[in-house]
């Protein structure tokens, strides 16, 4: 595809075990209702965890500057992650079908796959505040939802099988409460330190 046609093309990138599988069921519905919005439309589907990453940020690299994240709040995090790294300007689009869809919600998108087409077609934009997370290695995360750290991230860490859903994180919760203990953290807000055992933060 040429740089001036992916411009205009909508990137649409799905994560196939999303919301049990919901996004891999309906890709035909959500392309068809994106073109019968005037759409160009590109799919991609990720081949396993983190693969949303590469390859949105290979499409930002081949000129598309339109990105749609079909997926849970994981797929949204990895997505924006690609975009905020190749610092272009693009438009960001959420289409919620994962299990929690926490970003979805905070910011009231449509789960309707014709009303999300509507919307992403009307181009009703909104700007929206980012955190990076920086690591001892080095290593940099962006995140537009929710970052934690203590009882939370210990939780994700020992998640069973996603494709569970909900009885997932239920799970993970149960299991961390069996060994975790509060963390000594060191806070600073607005210059003002605060060190302190927490639970999470």
């Amino acid at each position: 595809m040429a740089a001036a046609s992916a411009k205009s093309c909508w990137f649409v990138v799905l994560n196939p075990v999303s919301g049990r599988g919901r996004g891999w069921r309906d890709r035909q519905r959500i392309v068809a209702a994106l073109r019968a919005q005037g759409l160009e439309v590109e799919l991609a589907v990720s081949a396993r965890a983190g693969h949303v990453q590469p390859l949105v940020a290979q499409a930002l690299a081949a000129g598309h500057r339109n990105v749609l994240a079909v997926g849970g709040d994981g797929t949204v995090h990895e997505a924006a992650n690609a975009v905020l790294e190749a610092r272009a300007d693009v438009r960001f689009a959420v289409l919620p079908v994962g299990t929690g869809n926490d970003f979805a919600r905070t910011h009231g998108l449509p789960r309707d796959y014709a009303a999300a087409a509507a919307a992403i077609a009307a181009g009703r934009t909104r700007s929206l505040d980012v955190g990076e997370a920086r690591f001892d290695d080095g290593r940099r995360r962006f995140f537009v939802n929710v970052a934690g750290v203590g009882f939370d991230a210990h939780v994700i860490e020992r998640m069973p099988d996603r494709r569970w859903g909900r009885l997932a994180y239920l799970a993970g919760v149960l299991r961390g409460l069996a060994g975790y203990r509060p963390q000594e953290m060191r806070l600073v807000v607005d210059g003002e330190r605060r060190d302190a055992r927490l639970f999470v933060a």
